[in-house]
């Protein structure tokens, strides 16, 4: 909006600051246990079913909430339904860094998944106070970029904390003391939406009064029934634009292909295929996972925005191009997996190539997606949008979990050969999206708004 007031301008950076800095630190919470957590599973004579089905547990949970908490957050506000996440993930990660059993531990995960909706709700809040087009796909995507930065460095000093006396549990029991520091930085430092939207409507009674009186009262007639720039989108319902639901469903099941096959294989399967193929443990995992997230990170921060700048300004060309990326990813896996009595280093080699592309398409298709979502509806749904993303990751990452178990298990090669089929798939469903697109008289997913 033109003509902002400058406290308006500071409190809407408020809003900003404060969700990048929650994000960041959130994922660097939940990443502390994610290294040593198949291990946790192991040392209480657990399986690598349960190993599956645990993360999966996580994600039935969390996947139930999404749509209740991106609700709740459109009803009672974003900071409550923060506060209330955050607060829950700490009694989450104290029951689990507590647990005895693996019954014990599957009811600490599933509290804990539902109460993980702190990056939808903070999502949801740069959705409130950014312009839909390009400003929110470059902040959505630093907020990406932040995440993954965050689990960058929670993951090995996840690691180093599972060194320490209390083992596996520690990494647990202090991300239960971070989840209660964030819950105070929230009620301190972020401002309602009641306080920004009061802001808001003043600093637009303000501007409209300034119009009156710099203008003739013609000329503001004219120039209101004649705007110069393009019509506001029409919306459907519940906040939709016209045209949105389409399009909303192939980000869906984009998502939904994209999650079901790398984050699955780098959760569940990596650690396994490290401790059987090149004999390394929580050290080697936790050291990848920094590389992986970090690396994600970057390309979230400095190189979506000039992509889809390249492509057009088409989200969907980005996503497609990515996935085929993925896929190839995948591929190399594969043979890395096949060729078990390869040389070492060439196998390390094939490896380390796949992983790489994984790494990226990660990247890319996590930040493109949360904008691209975001961007088909107005304020009022913001919450619902997001909590619709972050449920759609989930329910894809629970499903491909417990898969990719299954498969690791009867041989890993199909582990590899089923994430890539997963990135295929994802890149099938964008080509139907930008046919759509075309059928619609849409250059981009931006042009919607």
């Amino acid at each position: 909006m033109p003509g902002k007031s400058d406290r308006l301008k500071a409190l809407e950076q408020r809003v900003l600051w404060g969700a990048l800095i929650v994000v960041t630190l959130n994922a660097f919470a939940v990443t502390l246990g994610i290294p040593v957590l198949v291990y946790f599973v192991m040392q209480l004579g657990g399986s690598t079913v349960q190993v599956g089905t645990l993360f999966a547990t996580f994600g039935i949970t969390n996947m139930v909430s999404s749509a209740f908490l991106g609700y709740a957050s459109d009803i009672i506000g974003r900071r409550p339904t923060l506060l209330a996440s955050v607060v829950g993930c700490a009694l989450g990660f104290l029951a689990t860094s507590a647990a005895q059993t693996v019954p014990q531990l599957f009811f600490a995960r599933g509290w804990l998944g539902f109460w993980s909706g702190v990056g939808s709700s903070a999502r949801a809040y740069v959705g409130d106070v950014t312009d839909a087009g390009p400003e929110r796909t470059e902040v959505m995507g630093r907020a990406g970029a932040l995440t993954f930065i965050g689990y960058a460095v929670g993951a090995p000093l996840g690691s180093v904390l599972a060194m320490l006396p209390g083992g596996v549990r520690a990494p647990f029991f202090v991300g239960s003391i971070l989840s209660i520091g964030i819950a105070i930085f929230i009620a301190w430092y972020m401002p309602a939406e009641a306080i920004v939207k009061a802001e808001r409507e003043a600093s637009e009674r303000e501007q409209d009064g300034n119009a009156h009186e710099a203008a003739p009262d013609a000329e503001v007639s004219t120039s209101a029934s004649t705007p110069s720039g393009p019509p506001p989108a029409a919306k459907t319902t519940e906040g939709l634009y016209k045209g949105a639901v389409p399009l909303l469903w192939v980000w869906c099941i984009y998502f939904a292909l994209t999650c079901a096959g790398i984050p699955a294989y780098f959760l569940v399967v990596l650690p396994l295929f490290l401790l059987d193929m090149f004999g390394q443990g929580i050290k080697t995992y936790a050291l990848i996972t920094a590389v992986y997230t970090g690396v994600a990170g970057l390309v979230q921060w400095y190189a979506l925005r000039p992509s889809v700048d390249l492509a057009g300004g088409s989200r969907l060309l980005v996503a497609s191009f990515f996935s085929v990326t993925g896929a190839a990813g995948a591929v190399l896996l594969v043979i890395a997996t096949l060729y078990f009595e390869t040389e070492p280093m060439t196998r390390v080699a094939i490896f380390a190539a796949g992983l790489s592309l994984n790494i990226a398409a990660r990247g890319f298709t996590t930040g493109i997606t949360q904008p691209a979502m975001s961007a088909l509806g107005d304020t009022s749904v913001q919450g619902r949008l997001m909590g619709l993303n972050s449920g759609i990751e989930v329910a894809g990452r629970l499903l491909g979990q417990i898969i990719i178990a299954f498969l690791y298990d009867a041989s890993p090669p199909y582990a590899c050969v089923f994430m890539a089929t997963m990135q295929v798939l994802a890149a099938a469903s964008t080509f139907i999206g930008l046919a759509f697109e075309r059928a619609m008289g849409f250059g981009s997913s931006m042009a919607l708004i």
